[in-house]
């Protein structure tokens, strides 16, 4: 039998975010979460969606759009996107820091 930790991960950048990863980039994006959403590919009335449904809590929304995010790209919703998102809404270091902190 096979045990958990004998499991190789796949390399971090080809790894799904899971809801603590989303968690932390949403709490580090509140200002410039619409900006990485557009990155991801959404539309800007998805994005007005998001804002509506949280009208007060930006890391709400924030966190939101990443896990719809997530449910509607599946397998493809990979830690490689979100630092290409990031990184194209000038938030390379809120990328550097999630990538220190989880990929060990």
């Amino acid at each position: 039998s096979t045990h958990q930790r004998d499991i190789v991960q796949p390399p971090f950048l080809d790894q799904q975010a899971n809801d603590l990863q989303l968690e932390y980039i949403a709490e580090r994006i509140p200002k410039t979460w619409q900006a990485v959403a557009l990155h991801l590919g959404f539309m800007k009335h998805r994005i007005e969606r998001f804002e509506a449904n949280h009208r007060h809590d930006v890391v709400l929304q924030a966190f939101e759009m990443l896990s719809a995010w997530k449910r509607g790209h599946a397998k493809d919703a990979t830690n490689e996107k979100l630092r290409d998102a990031l990184e194209e809404s000038k938030q390379r270091s809120v990328w550097d820091n999630y990538k220190d902190y989880f990929d060990r």
